[in-house]
């Protein structure tokens, strides 16, 4: 997908933990998950949720967006920790338009326990691949929800 501002890959480890440990080390299977930012995102998470069941086949734009309000409201663990409100707009986009949000919405439908998905964000820098900081409305409330990756945490 071309003039994606952001790419957000989550990982999940399927298998059993070590007792008390919470590092899961049989099995081995993971299951990914991604999701884009911005127009192209939104259309390629509508088209998703709709291909999954998880929205008719006549959803627009306009009610994903209500899902994702609805899901913010549902989900603690979305609100700001800083004041105890609904996530505050702090970039010129919408807080709900970030990769971030549109997996989570994703993960949300499916019903999986998105604190047991790791994830990171990317962005196309030249010819590379970087990680992308999250933006000031994602920092409000993705570390609290989701499992960063290390690396991605030590570089941003």
């Amino acid at each position: 997908h071309g003039n994606v501002g952001c790419v957000t890959v989550g990982v999940a480890r399927i298998g059993s933990s070590l007792g008390s440990s919470p590092r899961q080390v049989s099995g081995g299977t993971r299951h990914g998950y991604f999701a884009l930012s911005g127009a192209t995102g939104r259309a390629v998470l509508e088209n998703a949720l709709i291909g999954e069941g998880l929205a008719t086949a006549n959803t627009t734009a306009a009610e994903i967006t209500g899902m994702l309000s609805g899901m913010a409201a549902l989900l603690r663990q979305y609100r700001s920790k800083a004041d105890g409100s609904a996530v505050s707009q702090a970039e010129n986009w919408s807080t709900h338009n970030c990769a971030e949000s549109n997996l989570a919405l994703y993960l949300f439908r499916l019903g999986k326990d998105m604190g047991k998905i790791t994830i990171a964000s990317y962005e196309q820098n030249g010819s590379t691949i970087d990680y992308k900081p999250l933006c000031r409305n994602c920092r409000q409330w993705v570390r609290q929800h989701f499992n960063v990756l290390d690396d991605f945490n030590a570089h941003t």
